[in-house]
């Protein structure tokens, strides 16, 4: 036996046309990655991220004395445009300047000119401690910022090499999620 293509059918109408997919603009994460490529050629990186897709994370288990901060930024308003860095921490209560468990992580790129880029990619799996300092917290307009620093490992980035990192963030009017307890 054996088949074989029929006709093609008429063209339908045309859907509606679709609006463009943005990424907002608020808040930060910026800063300076400096270190040697994967060659030894050293690098200096700066990066600004504003863009943001969802809304900043704010989490609290106040029966467990926990308050987690997530922020996550995007180098283009354009989502098919690479780039983005991720920010989350802990603190043992809402008046502390002293986060805990910081975890920093992302795609930072660099043109090099010549139709070339470098790409970074941290990876920091808590290997390499991460400070924040000069933290705030304003309980009343729920927005977070301050500076933080790292020495990364190599194995902490695509260059194998070890990185310094440095920058701030401030997050934007953050919606609490509250953890409760069940009976």
């Amino acid at each position: 036996m054996s088949c074989k293509k029929g006709d093609t059918g008429p063209q339908g109408d045309p859907g509606p046309a679709g609006a463009p997919f943005a990424l907002k603009e608020g808040g930060f994460i910026q800063g300076t990655i400096s270190g040697n490529r994967s060659d030894g050629t050293p690098f200096n990186l700066s990066f600004n991220y504003k863009k943001y897709y969802g809304a900043d994370g704010f989490y609290s288990d106040p029966f467990n004395s926990n308050y987690s901060f997530s922020l996550h930024r995007y180098l283009s308003s354009d989502p098919l445009v690479p780039g983005d860095c991720y920010l989350d921490f802990n603190l043992p209560s809402l008046s502390s300047t002293s986060p805990f468990s910081v975890h920093f992580e992302g795609d930072f790129y660099m043109d090099l000119g010549s139709n070339q880029t470098f790409h970074l990619n941290i990876y920091q799996w808590s290997s390499s401690p991460i400070i924040v300092s000069g933290f705030s917290y304003n309980s009343s307009s729920h927005v977070a910022q301050g500076s933080f620093s790292a020495n990364l490992f190599g194995g902490d980035n695509s260059t194998g090499n070890p990185a310094t990192v440095s920058g701030s963030f401030q997050s934007l009017a953050m919606t609490e999620y509250l953890s409760r307890i069940g009976n």
